[in-house]
């Protein structure tokens, strides 16, 4: 598609000329009884089949054949078939300008349709610019037209004068879109959003550039750098109310397109087109960041999980290790004490000979250590990694709002204790913090009253938190990935309009 068209080669076939399908093509092209008797008033075989072509293109795709064009031959050879005429015939139609001319004026009082003139530009223009304002496709919005004078019964122009009214009212619904996305900033915030594209004396690359390069890799120092980028975006003052002001389909196609161009493609825009660029892309890097540092923090947490399994399997198999040992130990003591009984001997003895008083003693021990630790879950092994989930907390806490659909949902109430608790740095919790949101593996482990532990605490709850917002009962203002469910659903008005209309 050329710089100034609105229409690819592709769309421009499939909407000024005759279909080739053989469906579409006997829905639209079958003569009725009123065509044939007007058909049948021609002389010539030839002026038969020349006429019902013309008629055919009135009637789709509503537009007048031109005097150099050549038929569809699907469509000749059908018209033919009806008529009893071979579609050869074609060739020796029209030799005089008078006869198309003639035909053409009798075919538009049979159909009661005319040709497009001057005073349709205006009405035909605002039915582009409306379908403008909700998308950039120009095959949208020149088939929006087309349609439009078809049920006015108005002949179809020329493809370029359809395109150049589709050019112009693309024009005008960008720059309105440009100028409600605008509206009422304040002047500090046009600074800021100017400045995103400028290069300082003190940084070699623009603030642009620079809030789209973040490390994707699960770290604590990676972390920090996105929500770093995160604060800065919203310093901005680019509320989301912003998004709200244009419909969404014309938001989309200016995120598109800005998601893909340099600061030196936004500066070369007029003002009004670059600052409504810049503010589309603060508000989808702030989805985008909220929703990386969000994806981090899983896949942090997830490491932290798998690095406790691990070391809990490994402690599964030393403690297996250590049992099998003291059977074997056991085992052959047992065996001593049943010969001895055997054979009449000193049952302590055998005791002493086979292991020994000590080591025994030691050996029931060191197995009843390893029987009262050996547990079904890694718990313990992931509160052991709570220096990583501690200095996550903060960071994580202090910059989200976390929300959900349960009311008074009690993990709200932990997280806004864990944030009053890393602000204030109190040593201990309070005597009855939230719990009853925790599985009972953890509320075991976290303890009661005065045995809370505090380290187990805050994993908890950071653990549940994790499994919340991928489950969808937690969600986060402003991220897409962990937005509320409603957000997924159509508004309750639209499902029932379109229920209403059976869709």
């Amino acid at each position: 598609m050329k710089k100034h068209e609105i229409l690819s080669p592709q769309s421009r076939a499939e909407l000024f000329d005759p279909p080739r399908d053989p469906a579409a093509i006997v829905r639209h092209y079958t003569l009725s009884p009123d065509d044939l008797t007007l058909i049948r008033q021609r002389r010539r075989d030839a002026n038969r089949l020349g006429f019902a072509v013309h008629l055919a293109y009135l009637k789709f795709p509503g537009r007048v054949l031109g005097s150099e064009e050549t038929p569809a031959p699907e469509m000749l050879a059908f018209l033919a078939r009806q008529l009893g005429i071979e579609s050869g015939a074609y060739l020796e139609y029209a030799q005089r300008d008078e006869t198309r001319r003639e035909h053409l004026g009798e075919i538009q009082s049979h159909l009661r349709v005319r040709p497009f003139s001057r005073g349709d530009y205006r009405s035909v223009a605002e039915i582009a610019t409306d379908e403008a304002i909700g998308t950039d496709r120009g095959h949208a919005i020149v088939a929006a037209m087309i349609e439009t004078l078809r049920s006015r019964s108005i002949l179809l122009p020329a493809p370029t004068i359809l395109e150049r009214i589709g050019l112009a009212a693309r024009a005008r619904a960008r720059k309105q879109a440009h100028k409600n996305l605008i509206e009422g900033l304040e002047q500090r915030a046009i600074n800021e959003l100017q400045a995103l594209i400028a290069v300082s004396d003190d940084r070699d690359r623009t603030r642009l550039a620079w809030l789209r390069d973040w490390r994707e890799a699960p770290t604590q120092k990676n972390l920090v750098g996105v929500v770093e980028r995160l604060q800065f975006v919203r310093s901005l003052g680019v509320g989301p109310d912003r998004e709200q002001r244009i419909l969404r389909a014309r938001y989309r196609a200016i995120a598109k397109e800005t998601a893909i161009l340099s600061a030196q493609h936004l500066s070369r825009f007029d003002t009004p087109r670059r600052l409504a660029a810049l503010v589309v892309f603060a508000r989808e890097m702030e989805a985008i960041l909220t929703d990386a540092a969000l994806v981090m923090f899983d896949k942090m947490l997830g490491g932290v999980y798998r690095r406790a399994d691990r070391t809990y399997r490994e402690n599964l198999f030393h403690r297996a290790k250590a049992l099998d040992a003291s059977a074997r130990a056991l085992l052959h003591m047992a065996k001593a004490m049943l010969a001895a009984k055997e054979s009449g001997e000193d049952q302590d003895a055998a005791v002493e000979r086979s292991l020994g008083w000590e080591r025994l003693k030691a050996l029931v021990a060191e197995t009843d250590i390893v029987v009262t630790n050996t547990r079904e879950d890694n718990l313990i092994e992931i509160v052991e990694r709570y220096p990583t989930v501690r200095r996550m907390i903060p960071v994580l806490l202090n910059v989200f709002v976390f929300r959900s659909w349960k009311p008074n949902d009690l993990l709200l109430d932990a997280l806004e204790l864990l944030r009053g608790l890393h602000a204030a740095r109190p040593r201990h919790l309070p005597q009855r913090p939230p719990t009853a949101f925790l599985k009972a593996t953890w509320r075991k482990l976290v303890g009661r009253g005065s045995t809370f532990d505090r380290r187990a605490y805050e994993v908890a709850v950071m653990m549940t938190l994790r499994d919340s917002l991928r489950s969808g009962d937690i969600w986060v203002e402003g991220s897409r990935a962990f937005r509320a469910f409603g957000d997924f659903l159509l508004p309750p008005e639209t499902f029932v309009a379109r229920r209403q209309e059976g869709e």
